[in-house]
C-alpha cells in the first residue's frame, strides 16, 4: 500500500483559507532577493572604490613620469667629464637632480693580494 503525503498545512482565517506552502516560499524568495541585492550593492561599492584608486595611482605614475623625464633631460645638459653617473637620485619634489660618480677602480692594492 502507498501512502501519499499531501501539504495540506491551511490557516483559516474567518471565511479566508491561507496555504502556509505558498506563503513560506514567497517569504523565502524575498529574503533571497535581499541578500543577493546586498551583495551587488557591496560589489558595486568596492569597484567604486577600486577605480578610485586607480585613477589616483595613474596620476602619481603620470606625475613620477615627468619628474624622471625632467631629471633625464636636465642631467643630459650637464657637461659631463667623460663618464656616465653612477646614480642618479630624482627628489620626490623634483627640485633637484643629484648625481653620484661612478665608483672607481682603486689602483693594484686588490690585485697585489693572493688568497
Amino acid at each position: 500500500m502507498v501512502k501519499v503525503m499531501t501539504n495540506n498545512v491551511e490557516l483559516k482565517v474567518g471565511r479566508y483559507v491561507i496555504r502556509i506552502m505558498p506563503v513560506l516560499f514567497f517569504l523565502i524568495t524575498a529574503f533571497a532577493c535581499y541578500n543577493i541585492q546586498a551583495v551587488i550593492d557591496n560589489s558595486q561599492q568596492t569597484i567604486v572604490q577600486m577605480q578610485k584608486e586607480n585613477s589616483s595611482l595613474s596620476k602619481r605614475l603620470t606625475a613620477s613620469d615627468l619628474k624622471r623625464r625632467t631629471a633625464e633631460q636636465e642631467l643630459a645638459s650637464q657637461k659631463s667629464n667623460g663618464q656616465s653617473p653612477g646614480v642618479v637620485i630624482i627628489s620626490p619634489e623634483g627640485s633637484k637632480v643629484h648625481t653620484f660618480d661612478a665608483p672607481r677602480a682603486y689602483p693594484s692594492v686588490q690585485k697585489d693580494l693572493i688568497f
